[in-house]
């Protein structure tokens, strides 16, 4: 996923009910990682935040 966003972004992993299982506020510098490695095998939600747009991708941990 590859996005122009703002110099401040929201992290959030949710399970696909809803339940969010990873939160962070990150300073925005042109690539991030979110370490799901505590995560269980499954299909998740990642919602990236700004200022300037808001991008949600389906990310799957097998």
């Amino acid at each position: 996923m590859t996005e122009t966003i703002g110099s401040q972004v929201n992290l959030i992993v949710t399970t696909m009910s809803g339940q969010v299982v990873y939160s962070a506020q990150e300073a925005n510098m042109g690539l991030t990682s979110v370490n799901i490695s505590d995560l269980a095998s499954g299909v998740y939600m990642l919602t990236v935040t700004s200022e300037n747009a808001r991008v949600t991708q389906k990310i799957t941990k097998q």
